[in-house]
């Protein structure tokens, strides 16, 4: 909703002929401003889209990694280079469920420093504060 306004001090400045016209000229630019605002929305559309797509495509490759990767320590190693396409870390891990123990286990890890490191961390999930560690490159 807008206004576009035109004025005179005179009573009889605008004839028939410039009133039309300038009804003319306020719906082009109605119709300019709707394109303006149509135009940021496709844009914004379309960044959300493109986002969506990255984002899909993110799982695609985690889940072919999964697939194809059919040692553990290699797709922990997998997995961090697919992360690090879409987020910058300094660290990746894969916590496994223990049914018997009821703990999430960290066994592989890897980082750009130490590379992949084998660990026995473990976190309780009635407690999950409490953690166990004890690691070794």
């Amino acid at each position: 909703m807008g206004v576009l306004s035109f004025g005179s001090r005179l009573s009889d400045v605008y004839t028939d002929d410039v009133v039309a016209f300038m009804e003319q000229v306020a719906a082009t630019v109605a119709i300019a401003v709707d394109n303006g605002i149509n135009w940021d929305q496709a844009q914004r559309y379309q960044r959300e889209v493109q986002e969506e797509r990255d984002n899909l495509r993110f799982l695609l490759d985690v889940n072919n990694l999964l697939v194809s990767h059919h040692d553990y320590p290699g797709l922990v190693k997998a997995i961090a280079a697919a992360v690090a396409r879409v987020v910058t870390h300094d660290h990746v891990s894969i916590a496994l469920y223990d049914a018997e123990s009821g703990l999430l286990r960290f066994h592989w890890a890897y980082d750009d420093q130490r590379g992949l490191v084998e660990s026995d961390a473990a976190i309780a999930l009635e407690h999950p504060l409490k953690v166990s560690k004890s690691a070794t490159a």
